[in-house]
């Protein structure tokens, strides 16, 4: 059983007596990052800087991301490559609508030995050369042999000081000098040699957030008297070429605003009236 950690980011500052003073970038994973003035603090607790976060390059016109140019998928030239891509990071492609049951993450290179064909993923091609067996094949090659490495697979180094504290760096430049640095290659070696707890080095953790559930709203429809079997808001409104608003009524009249009967109406008055007139008029004449 062993103990998979992170790579936990650090800061490049001035340096006063041991003392961190202006500090130019809060999160560095390396000594690489500072500039001649700055001294690399890694393993900072205070600023909890997250590893999937960190921007890398885009392959132009392979549209992926990628760590340096050599790993562009068919034009390895640097005139092909953008050094640091807003959209791109360890972790994946923002510019890519996220899906949880598809996620693309992206992907990184690996040793592969050339005696037993497994796949060992890595950050650094260097790191290929240490055990002597292994050679190093970019992320297309890695998956077209069927492996996968996205950041919670890249092994990188780890960082041990004696009073037993530990914490994983990107290379050798995120330890300071006076910690003990093993490689990828040496942890993986006491990982299956020695079978104790050592440390397994991961570039990031992996992350596949589903997206927020959409919980159901109940309608609420006001209290009516009327018969609950009907709409609560009514006959829907009718609008006649002429432009009169008109509205439905139970018994199937119509009732305009701008005339109180119609003329179905109008003549079933007509043949009322005439009906009751006749025979007062026949009376008075007789």
């Amino acid at each position: 059983m062993h103990r998979v950690k992170h790579i936990e980011m650090g800061s490049c500052c001035e340096a006063l007596d041991d003392e961190k003073k202006n500090c130019s970038l809060d999160c560095a994973l390396g000594a690489d990052d500072c500039n001649e003035a700055e001294r690399f603090f890694p393993h900072d607790d205070t600023k909890k800087c997250n590893s999937n976060n960190v921007q890398i390059g885009r392959c132009i016109q392979e549209n992926a991301c990628a760590v340096r140019y050599s790993e562009c998928a068919q034009n390895k030239t640097l005139s092909n490559f953008n050094a640091f891509n807003e959209s791109c990071t360890f972790q994946r492609d923002k510019s890519i609508e996220w899906s949880v049951n598809d996620p693309e993450y992206t992907q990184f290179g690996s040793c592969r030995n050339t005696i037993t064909n497994e796949y060992f993923c890595i950050y650094d091609p260097a790191d290929c050369e240490e055990s002597g067996m292994e050679v190093y094949v970019t992320p297309e090659e890695t998956m077209l042999a069927g492996f996968l490495c996205d950041c919670s697979q890249v092994h990188v180094f780890a960082c041990l000081l004696m009073t037993s504290t530990s914490y994983c760096a990107l290379n050798a430049n995120g330890c300071l000098p006076d910690h003990q640095i093993l490689s990828p290659n040496i942890l993986r070696t006491l990982r299956n040699e020695t079978k104790d707890d050592w440390l397994d080095c991961r570039l990031c953790s992996k992350v596949n957030t589903a997206p927020p559930t959409m919980f159901p709203i109940e309608a609420s429809i006001r209290p009516t008297s009327h018969d609950p079997t009907m709409s609560p808001i009514g006959p829907r409104p009718i609008f006649p070429e002429s432009g009169g608003l008109t509205t439905p009524t139970p018994s199937g009249q119509i009732y305009d605003e701008n005339n109180m009967y119609t003329t179905p109406t109008l003549i079933a008055l007509f043949i009322l009236s005439f009906l009751v007139i006749l025979p007062v008029t026949y009376f008075c004449i007789k």
